[in-house]
């Protein structure tokens, strides 16, 4: 688990792949928009923090899928929704 004044990240639980690792803001908000300047650089801190990590357990730089959650752009009502970005590493062969 790393945290910094705007944002934590940390294996859920429920996480449902090996190395899954969520990356949650401290404020609520839906949309990556909604950033401050400095949550933006405290954003990008714990990104660089996360990438870094995986790179340094597997000895390599390795490919992983980053997904960003946020509210649809369709015009409905999703104040209770939470943005949070994902990440997921492709385990499997020839990945050591």
């Amino acid at each position: 688990m790393y945290s910094n004044k705007h944002f934590v990240s940390l294996i859920p639980y429920y996480a449902q792949w090996p190395y899954e690792v969520h990356i949650y803001p401290k404020r609520h908000f839906s949309l990556l928009s909604e950033l401050s300047e400095e949550e933006k650089t405290y954003l990008a801190d714990i990104l660089g923090v996360t990438i870094k990590s995986y790179n340094t357990l597997f000895e390599k730089d390795l490919p992983y899928i980053m997904v960003f959650h946020q509210i649809s752009s369709l015009k409905r009502d999703y104040n209770y929704y939470h943005m949070h970005i994902e990440f997921y590493q492709r385990i499997g062969k020839g990945i050591k």
